[in-house]
């Protein structure tokens, strides 16, 4: 148990206290509880919330048995049992899926036979996203309230007047700075067996960085992310947003953090653009033709499926079972290209269907009978090809359609995965279907263009 004061206006009342303790699976948190907590800090961050730490645990992504071991820290008030506090924490066996890149230290650790693994890692696993880590709400103590309501009751009847009820605070940065502590003694504790090497917390807020370095145990570390700033007269898509981490050798604990340096808009603010139109009549003239080409150019290839292609946004709930599967093929066919590796199962994809913080921009060929009556269209418009499309069909044996009708959106041939916030939309990942790997232009529209535009329709200041 740690306790947790700040300055009261009662000397006799004591100090709220906090216990933490460990919870091996999210799932042992009640969601409720868990994302009343998420929606209390400054900015509501989709990543941290229940479902989406339970579709990584959940779907076998981040599971023990690949090197995630769930090991979150839970703080709760001692006199009432409420979640005041929370930290999503993993003991790991290796160092991938995080982003922040230890293995020199790791090796640097195995040179001199210091063990590095497992360590502590304060993070959402496979995501880079800057967001809270130690999560805390404000404690407010009633003991000294609920024992003079007693005692009035019971002498009510004698004509006692009861004494003054008082309240005892204590902040939400006493809380975060708790979690802290409990990071710290998490090293070394015996319930670990002394095995954990350090404790690293991958890109946490400025209020989560301030606890970590007032342990005195923890090291700051530094890197870079780039951030779309939906702002009238200030940087745009290539605004620069400081990131933090606090990392550290194998024989301390450690943790880090990213957090965005640039001021950000009021979302109700004049100063935020009305239009996508109006962010780019803020450009210089040759960027403004340049993106409005590259746009078109996305929809309207001579490629044999692009000319047929519609885009949309889809939040998550919203979504159907094959666009999630076929988006988990987009995905594994991004990673084996680009030398990745494909974290995530199959099983978080389709998951992502009951997430209402999920918007998928896609891009679609529409259904059959649809799609065949722009592809006559198309043919009638050039009379030679027209004829020899007529020859060969009466010369054909009948063939039948090249796949089934998938509903008014058609079949899903690319697209890109983004969470929306209370502050920021996050674009995650993108792929395609080989048929549409090169049109030109696909992957800016979907994952840049798409994600700029909705993030000025929903009011929103800036795209991660």
């Amino acid at each position: 148990s740690i306790s947790s004061s700040s300055p009261s206006t009662s000397t006799s009342s004591p100090p709220p206290r906090v216990e933490i303790t460990v919870a091996q699976s999210i799932s042992e948190v009640s969601a409720a509880e868990w994302d009343a907590l998420v929606r209390a800090q400054t900015e509501y961050n989709p990543f941290v919330s229940h479902a989406m730490l339970d579709s990584f645990e959940s779907s076998g992504s981040a599971a023990p048995s690949r090197g995630w071991l769930p090991h979150h820290l839970v703080a709760r008030e001692v006199e009432t049992g409420k979640l005041v506090g929370a930290a999503p924490l993993y003991l790991k066996g290796h160092s991938r899926g995080e982003y922040v890149f230890d293995q020199g230290w790791a090796d640097a650790s195995h040179r001199m036979g210091v063990g590095y693994y497992p360590k502590a890692v304060g993070a959402v696993p496979f995501s880079p996203v800057t967001g809270p880590r130690l999560l805390a709400v404000d404690i407010s103590s009633t003991a000294a309230a609920t024992a003079a309501t007693a005692k009035a009751t019971a002498t009510a009847t004698a004509n006692t007047t009861a004494s003054p009820t008082t309240t005892t605070t204590a902040s939400a940065d006493s809380v975060r700075l708790a979690l802290a502590d409990a990071l710290v003694e998490l090293s070394t504790s015996k319930e670990t067996g002394g095995r954990v090497s350090g404790a690293h917390v991958l890109f946490c807020s400025e209020d989560d960085a301030a606890a970590l370095a007032a342990t005195g145990s923890f090291k700051q570390r530094l890197g870079l992310q780039y951030h779309w700033f939906n702002r009238k007269g200030g940087p745009h898509a290539s605004s620069v947003a400081s990131s933090m981490s606090l990392s550290f050798s194998a024989s301390d604990v450690s943790a880090a953090s990213s957090t965005s340096e640039e001021g950000e808009s009021d979302p109700s603010s004049s100063l935020l653009y009305s239009s996508f139109e109006d962010f780019l009549s803020s450009l210089r003239q040759s960027k403004r033709k340049l993106v409005r080409q590259e746009r078109k150019r996305a929809l309207s290839s001579p490629s044999s499926a692009a000319p047929f292609l519609t885009v949309s946004r889809v939040r998550g709930t919203d979504l159907r079972s094959d666009e999630l599967a076929a988006f988990y093929d987009f995905y594994v066919d991004t990673c084996e290209r680009r030398w990745g590796e494909d974290y995530l199962t199959k099983s978080f994809f389709l998951n992502l269907g009951e997430n209402p913080d999920v918007m998928m921009v896609l891009a679609s060929e529409p259904a059959t009978t649809e799609i065949e009556a722009r592809r006559k269209k198309v043919s009638e418009e050039d009379g030679l090809r027209a004829r020899r499309v007529i020859e060969t069909a009466s010369t054909a044996a009948p063939v039948s359609p090249p796949f089934t009708p998938f509903g008014p959106r058609g079949r899903a041939l690319a697209g890109a995965l983004n969470l929306v916030g209370s502050h920021a939309l996050f674009g995650r990942n993108w792929g395609c279907d080989p048929r549409v790997r090169d049109v030109p232009f696909l992957h800016f529209e979907l994952s840049y263009y798409q994600a700029i535009e909705a993030a000025i329709e929903a009011g929103l200041p800036r795209v991660e």
